[in-house]
């Protein structure tokens, strides 16, 4: 038997547009996921993402064994989530040049 603890994080987007919102779902768990990980400097494996609730949540959680304590850090340092924010928005911009 193996027993684990992970930290997780439960967003609720809010203000979500109704015309292409599963695109805007799964966009925003991307470049939330690839930020955390850019930021962090995490490898693609240690941190992992779904939709609950029919896409009203996104569930992230560490999924490294033992977990990193990247997810709680955003929740206890003040700037963290805007680190994230910043470089999502970065995110978005480069894929719209490269389009």
């Amino acid at each position: 038997m193996v027993k684990n603890t992970c930290n997780i994080l439960v967003v609720e987007p809010l203000s979500v547009p109704t015309d292409e919102r599963e695109a805007f779902i799964a966009t925003l768990q991307y470049v939330l996921e690839t930020a955390i990980q850019a930021v962090y400097k995490l490898e693609a494996d240690e941190l992992d993402s779904e939709r609950l609730g029919d896409g009203k949540y996104l569930l992230f959680w560490e999924a490294a064994e033992g977990g990193v304590g990247v997810l709680s850090q955003l929740l206890e340092k003040p700037d963290a989530f805007q680190k994230i924010a910043d470089a999502a928005l970065d995110i978005c911009q480069l894929a719209i040049l490269l389009m």
